[in-house]
């Protein structure tokens, strides 16, 4: 089952979730590139690891985003609207899955 959801009224943690954890919930075909870009502007801005964009040996890892800092959270969120708001994406169809939490 899918659905489609509206990026403007997305709760902002499940939108960092459906961008960032690696479930395969996006159903909508993004390019590489733009889904590159989300990952690697958030990334450089976690801070789950104690310092922001660090990256600890084994690599990305989802527990930086999931346990940075609420602000850093917020920043996050901003950051992937505006990137959708200028590639024109406001819808995304989605896996109808259970919500995510922080």
């Amino acid at each position: 089952m899918s659905k489609t959801v509206d990026i403007k009224t997305m709760d902002d943690w499940e939108l960092v979730c459906l961008f960032c954890w690696y479930g395969d919930p996006i159903l909508t075909v993004l390019s590489k590139a733009l889904q590159e870009e989300i990952d690697t502007c958030v990334w450089a801005i976690q801070d789950g690891y104690g310092e922001s964009g660090y990256t600890p040996v084994q690599g990305w890892d989802w527990s930086g985003i999931r346990d940075s800092m609420p602000e850093t959270k917020d920043r996050m969120v901003k950051m992937i609207r505006r990137i959708l708001h200028r590639e024109k994406i406001t819808t995304i169809e989605i896996r109808d899955r259970k919500r995510v939490t922080a």
